[in-house]
């Protein structure tokens, strides 16, 4: 059956969606706060105090008296609403005066030395809002701005309940009040710092260089005419990459947009369905990559194993953020791993599928912290890892201690601060993706001797392999080559004394 593109829904739908869903979790949550808070009591029926009135009495200098033509409720009666004018023009005083007594309660219980449970003061402004709810919906006329109003009162006295970390109410100082509040806007900020600097370059990279041509229809790559992948979704790092010229006839680019689609499942469905538009899986090699977190994928590893294979390979890219990869895993935890297994699966389900006889040679490909991503799906995919022939994990995060997963190699620089990352070695991360080529974060040419090593084109027998034993693909492989260390892998040729010849370390297992 055929995949179409899948549509996002037009602003007004979509928001009035929002605002539904919002409507029902609200509710949700406010029901299920209600039925959980303690000493929550059911309309008309006599209110309880658990506290001796006497001794309360004499201590916060009242008694509780019940609510007006509610005996279920009982109140501070002199209490009144902390606004500038003591009231409010709703009418939330009598909810109020319970908050007020619910908060003396817990003075009460921190005076004569009992422990407080944040619990009680976390249902007292529950309480404190689902009354000011009840309030508002007696008041038809102006629901919207009521709410509106009782919304903001009850974050306040959230917000407050946070500084004084859920225990008994304390007397603060504006000084106190200050320092606390300008202390909890820090965090806050660093909390949601990153989210936004992500959202900034999203909107940054979604139409940056959309002047540039698509490439032709003849290429079978997406974002050509008849692709089922918008050009204008594709974002730069995707366009990028869709400029590049062919290096080898008959080789495919599956490359979908993080604008393509809202959900990662709708974005791994229009990858298949392109693969499947282009016959990506009628080729002898299929490459799932796993890109950094702006969404650019290496384009000398993409050039390099089309050249490998002779243009007979279909290589199959899904994004998961659209930010630096040291950003993109702050604003969106666990989205590289969740992309990449998510893909994986998709496309080894696919394969599956087809006839043993026919089925393509699945390798794997990932950089930076799409390395890690591929890393990921690799150890949580094990029935998927042993149909893997091969792959390229190009400096991973922290990956200097990785053993090679699988058939897969792992390509590390020596002095790429990325592979060892921590205290020593983080103040060397600004720039190591402006070393030269074949130093610090800088991958290009040795990626061409990887993959041939690793897929047995021109390959030397791994350890325990005797020479003339078949690679994964089934192609003999050759003699003994030289190790991938310095020399015309590394790149290392004319470069300055500031980056010395250093090892490119290649480990990968291709005899079957």
């Amino acid at each position: 059956m055929p995949l179409s593109h899948p549509r996002r829904r037009p602003p007004a739908t979509a928001r009035r969606a929002a605002v539904v869903r919002l409507a029902v979790l609200l509710a949700a949550l406010t029901t299920a706060a209600f039925t959980w808070a303690p000493g929550a009591s059911q309309p008309g029926a006599p209110a309880t105090f658990d506290v001796p009135v006497d001794a309360f009495r004499q201590a916060m200098g009242y008694a509780p008296t019940p609510a007006p033509g509610r005996p279920d409720v009982l109140l501070s009666p002199d209490a009144e609403c902390s606004t500038p004018t003591g009231g409010t023009p709703f009418g939330f005083d009598d909810a109020c005066r319970e908050h007020d007594l619910a908060y003396d309660l817990l003075r009460y219980d921190r005076d004569r030395g009992a422990v407080v449970d944040p619990w009680d003061r976390w249902s007292a402004d529950t309480r404190f809002g689902l009354r000011m709810v009840e309030r508002c919906t007696e008041q038809v006329v102006v629901l919207a701005p009521c709410l509106a109003t009782a919304a903001v009162y009850h974050a306040a006295v959230g917000v407050n309940s946070v500084r004084q970390l859920y225990g008994a109410p304390a007397d603060e100082t504006g000084v106190q009040v200050a320092g606390s509040s300008l202390a909890m806007v820090a965090l806050a900020v660093l909390l949601l710092a990153p989210t936004a600097a992500a959202r900034a370059f999203r909107r940054m990279l979604r139409l940056a260089e959309v002047h540039l041509t698509p490439p032709p229809a003849w290429s079978g790559w997406s974002g050509a005419a008849g692709s089922l992948v918008r050009w204008t979704d594709l974002g730069r790092e995707g366009r990028r990459l869709l400029t590049r010229p062919p290096v080898a006839e008959g080789a495919l680019r599956v490359v979908v947009g993080l604008e393509s689609a809202r959900r990662l499942d709708d974005r791994v469905a229009l990858a298949l369905a392109e693969a499947e538009r282009v016959g990506a899986f009628t080729r002898g090699t299929v490459c799932v990559a796993t890109p950094t977190g702006s969404g650019w994928l290496n384009p000398a590893a993409v050039e390099a194993l089309e050249l490998a294979t002779g243009g007979d390979v279909a290589t199959l890219t899904v994004p998961y953020a659209a930010a630096p990869s040291w950003l993109a895993a702050l604003a969106h935890p666990g989205a590289h791993r969740r992309s990449s297994v998510a893909l994986l699966a998709a496309v080894h389900a696919r394969w599956e599928r087809l006839p043993r006889e026919s089925r393509p040679r699945l390798v794997v490909l990932g950089e930076s912290l799409g390395a890690n991503g591929m890393a990921d799906a690799l150890r949580r995919l094990p029935h998927v890892r042993a149909d893997v022939a091969g792959g390229l994990l190009v400096g991973g995060v922290r990956s200097a201690s990785w053993e090679p997963p699988g058939r897969v190699a792992l390509v590390r620089h020596d002095d790429d601060p990325v592979v060892s990352l921590g205290l020593r070695t983080v103040h060397r991360l600004p720039g190591a993706g402006q070393a030269p080529e074949g130093h610090g974060h800088h991958y290009g040419a040795e990626l061409g001797a990887a993959w041939r090593e690793d897929l047995g084109v021109l390959a030397r027998p791994p350890a325990g392999c005797p020479p003339g034993r078949p690679s994964q693909d089934g192609g003999p492989v050759g003699a003994p080559s030289e190790a991938l260390t310095s020399g015309p892998h590394s790149a290392n040729a004319g470069t300055s004394s500031q980056y010395p010849s250093v090892a490119t370390s290649v480990n990968s297992v291709t005899c079957v």
